[in-house]
């Protein structure tokens, strides 16, 4: 496998075939009048689909030029280097004047992609089709093992093509002389169902390297290998855990598909709040038999599906679409209390100084209630306090967020799984989990001022036992009674000194501002 050939002078058989155009009397017409394009179309699938190749885009490597008339190549016209620019999604060629400055009106011009600098292939100018004139070159092509910088995939491609002078301009379909792998990792993909929410597809991709074989993952999320059809009959590689093998690579031009384990898995899914979340993504509904639901390692329930009631946050995370909030079924650290923020004895803080929002009015609790239920950027204030705060983070100052991002340790659910991570919720998530999952009515009709902003629900029911009801099917081991730990910390500031805490106890539930100093459980959400 490849780069970059190592070159020699072009072969005797192939000097004797050139013919001079000045000699000859052929006629010609200045270069710089000749609009010079190459267009590339992707590879065949099996099932009849395009898969296309990544776009040439930042250094773009030369194109090789060849002319020949009577099936013989003409003098000077003999692997021209063109320069290959990108505009406007086409791919415009352009020849240095002080090589060539004329080309012959009545040849038939071959191209290939990308340039090499002499010849150690023979062209075959006998031939009037690109793929048999540049046969022998497409024959000891290399292709690299490694492709996964988009340089080396792109450096393994080679493309040929042949054209000639139409309406002064010469236009090059190009075609491809390499196969093309793609690989079908192990993994699910949810289709949802929903008829309420539109909610895109969930691809949960099983956590793994590439070893021997290592493809270009595209922007889309394909996983693409260049192979060369004339010497590479069998490959074989391996991704995490699991070995592949194939006896025959795609033909040129051709993509064939190779499957990893048992490939990706397709399940149609109605997501509802209530469902359960496992450690390696999957979903379970919530009206599955208790007895699949406890066999699992169920580490959390969905409680919002909303799209307007996820963060924007959560979204930017996720590349732009969020499925869910997810809510974990144990509290962090077997309930270790943390404090909010404290340095140093100190606990106050301005953390509006780098883009945190203070959620309280004072001595108006229902516009503290509007701040606290409108604030649902729960990520965003985590990764605020990890990256501006870092120093002090790093040296556990802020032990509540710290404490939540280690749960994916006892949990799992990471980032791999293709979740934001566990992170500590804010006042409006937390308030969607009563909601969704509780079944409590919380908003400004029914709640009582407390005071200096703070306020509460009376006559709400028996929301810890409700809670607790929504994850009855989960093993005992793998849940913290929600009526153990009835009181949880937010990622909302609501003051220097203060900040979001919330607070349920039998028919009764509390939101409020607590010193940042205090030291409270944490019930970690994560987006997926």
């Amino acid at each position: 496998m490849r780069k970059k050939l190592a070159f020699a002078a072009i072969s005797l058989l192939s000097a004797f075939i050139v013919l001079s155009c000045e000699k000859q009397g052929y006629d010609t017409v200045p270069a710089e009048n000749i609009g010079i394009t190459m267009s590339v179309d992707g590879f065949k699938s099996e099932d009849g689909n395009v898969i296309s190749v990544p776009e040439l885009n930042g250094e773009i490597s030369p194109a090789g030029l060849f002319a020949v008339i009577d099936g013989k190549i003409i003098g000077g016209y003999e692997n021209i280097m063109l320069d290959v620019t990108s505009e406007n999604n086409k791919i415009i060629l352009n020849i240095n004047e002080e090589t060539l400055n004329e080309l012959p009106l009545e040849a038939d011009y071959f191209i290939y992609w990308p340039y090499s600098g002499s010849l150690t292939f023979t062209p075959d100018p006998s031939k009037d089709e690109a793929e048999g004139f540049f046969q022998d070159l497409a024959g000891k092509w290399e292709t690299q093992e490694d492709q996964s910088r988009h340089e080396d995939f792109m450096n393994s491609l080679l493309m040929y093509g042949t054209s000639r002078i139409v309406d002064g301009q010469l236009d090059f379909k190009m075609e491809h002389a390499m196969g093309l792998l793609q690989f079908e990792l192990p993994g699910i993909k949810y289709q949802f169902t929903n008829e309420d929410f539109d909610i895109a597809d969930y691809d949960i991709l099983y956590d793994g390297s590439f070893e021997n074989v290592i493809p270009y993952r595209t922007d889309d999320g394909q996983y693409l290998f260049l192979t060369n059809p004339e010497n590479e009959d069998k490959l074989s590689g391996k991704f995490g855990q699991y070995d592949w093998s194939i006896d025959n690579t795609a033909a040129n031009g051709e993509c064939r598909k190779v499957v990893i384990g048992n490939g990706l898995s397709i399940r149609e899914h109605c997501l509802k709040t209530g469902d359960f979340f496992c450690s390696d993504g999957s979903l379970i509904s919530k009206d599955a038999p208790k007895e699949e639901v406890a066999a699992a390692n169920v580490v959390g329930m969905v409680f919002q599906i909303d799209p307007a009631r996820i963060g924007n946050g959560e979204r930017l995370a996720l590349g732009g679409t969020a499925h869910g909030l997810v809510v974990a079924c144990k509290v962090a650290a077997d309930g270790k209390l943390n404090a909010w923020y404290s340095k140093d004895g100190e606990s106050s803080r301005d953390e509006t100084e780098i883009g945190l929002e203070n959620i309280l009015v004072n001595d108006d609790a229902y516009a503290t209630y509007q701040l606290a239920n409108n604030d649902i950027e729960g990520y965003r204030n985590n990764t605020l306090i990890r990256t501006e705060r870092k120093e002090d983070y790093d040296n556990g100052c802020y032990p509540a967020f710290k404490t939540a991002e280690d749960f994916g340790k006892e949990a799992g659910a990471l980032s791999t799984t293709g979740t934001t991570g566990w992170y500590l919720p804010s006042n409006g998530q937390l308030l969607d989990v009563a909601r969704n999952l509780g079944g409590a009515t919380l908003d400004d009709s029914n709640l009582s001022d407390w005071g200096k902003g703070d306020f509460y629900w009376l006559g709400i029911g028996p929301l810890q036992y409700m809670l607790d009801a929504a994850m009855e099917k989960v093993a005992p081991e793998q849940k913290t009674s929600f009526y153990i730990y009835s009181y949880q910390w937010t990622s909302s500031a609501a003051s220097e000194t203060g900040a979001r805490y919330f607070d349920f106890y039998d028919d009764e539930v509390y939101c409020n501002n607590l010193a940042k100093s205090h030291e409270d459980p944490v019930r970690c959400v994560l987006a997926f």
